[in-house]
């Protein structure tokens, strides 16, 4: 079986809170993923990934903190509240 990545970008720790439930659920589905921090990822083995998931925290409209969630199969946006 392939193995997932979520690779995610963080500031204050909001991204990577949502990265590990992202993990949790996908587990739960019975997939195996592995989760990290962007800085600490090697970007070689991404090509041999079912799927990677990329989850960073951005300032979106009216400067509400957004978890942005991007996969192959596309975006999701989560907005934070202040």
């Amino acid at each position: 079986m392939r193995k997932s990545h979520i690779i995610y970008g963080t500031q204050t720790g909001n991204a990577q809170e949502v990265a590990e439930k992202l993990k949790e659920g996908i587990e739960k589905a019975g997939l195996e993923v592995e989760c990290m921090d962007m800085f600490d990822g090697d970007p070689e083995g991404l090509s041999e990934c079912a799927d990677v998931y990329f989850v960073v925290s951005a300032w979106g409209r009216e400067n509400r903190q957004t978890i942005l969630s991007v996969t192959s199969t596309g975006s999701k946006a989560f907005p934070m509240d202040a």
